[in-house]
C-alpha cells in the first residue's frame, strides 16, 4: 500500500475542522492539523508552483513570472505604436540632407527599437495589472502556510483523489497532494485557480 499526503490550507478554524471532518469521512487513515511537516510541504507545493510559472530566457534573460510575462506582452506593442506614432512629426525636421522618407525611416525604426524596450520593461513593471507591482500582491506577501491554518491527510494512493475532492469542496487557499516525505506531486486548488 502506497500513502501519499493530502495537504490543504484554510483561512480559519472553523473551515480547518470542517476539513479534518471531510477528510476523515472521505477514508483519511489520519488527519493531522497544524503538523509541521504539513506546513513545510505546503510552501515547498507553492515555491515549486511558481517556479513552473516562471520563464528564463538565454544569457541573463528573465527569470519573469507569469504574469510579469503577461504584462510584457501587452504593454510591448502599445508602447511600441505609441512611440512610432509620436516619432512622425520629428520626421518632418529636415536634418542630414536626407529626403521625408529617408528621415521618417530612420525616426520609425529609433521609435520601434525605444518603445519596444520601454514597452517590454514597463510591462515587466506592471504585470498583468491584477496584482501590484512584478505581479506580486501587495497585500498577502505570505505564502498560503504562512496565512492560514493547514491540515494534512495521510491518505492510501487509491483514497488520495476522493480525500482531495472532499477537502477541495471546502474551498482551501490552496490543496496540494504530496508523497509522504513531502515531496511535491500535484497541486490541486489555489487562491487563482480554486478548482475542485
Amino acid at each position: 500500500m502506497v500513502e501519499k499526503r493530502v495537504v490543504g490550507v484554510y483561512e480559519d478554524d472553523a473551515a480547518a475542522q470542517r476539513a479534518i471532518e471531510a477528510a476523515e469521512r472521505a477514508g483519511a487513515s489520519s488527519v493531522v492539523r497544524g503538523g509541521r511537516a504539513d506546513h513545510v510541504a505546503s510552501l515547498q507545493d507553492e515555491m515549486r508552483e511558481e517556479m513552473e510559472h516562471t520563464f528564463v530566457g538565454p544569457g541573463n534573460v528573465g527569470p519573469f513570472t507569469k504574469e510579469m510575462s503577461k504584462g510584457a506582452s501587452r504593454w510591448t506593442p502599445v508602447w511600441t505604436v505609441g512611440f512610432m506614432v509620436l516619432a512622425v512629426p520629428v520626421a518632418l525636421i529636415p536634418f542630414g540632407g536626407f529626403s521625408f522618407l529617408t528621415r521618417l525611416a530612420i525616426v520609425e525604426a529609433v521609435a520601434l527599437a525605444g518603445g519596444a524596450t520601454v514597452g517590454f520593461m514597463w510591462g515587466l513593471i506592471v504585470g498583468d495589472g491584477k496584482k501590484g507591482v512584478d505581479g506580486i500582491d501587495l497585500r498577502e506577501r505570505d505564502l498560503a502556510a504562512e496565512r492560514g491554518i493547514v491540515v494534512g491527510a495521510t491518505v492510501d494512493e487509491r483514497e488520495a483523489d476522493r480525500v482531495a475532492d472532499a477537502m477541495a469542496a471546502l474551498q482551501p487557499i490552496r490543496l496540494d497532494i504530496s508523497g509522504m516525505e513531502g515531496q511535491p506531486l500535484s497541486t490541486i486548488a489555489t487562491e487563482e485557480d480554486p478548482r475542485p
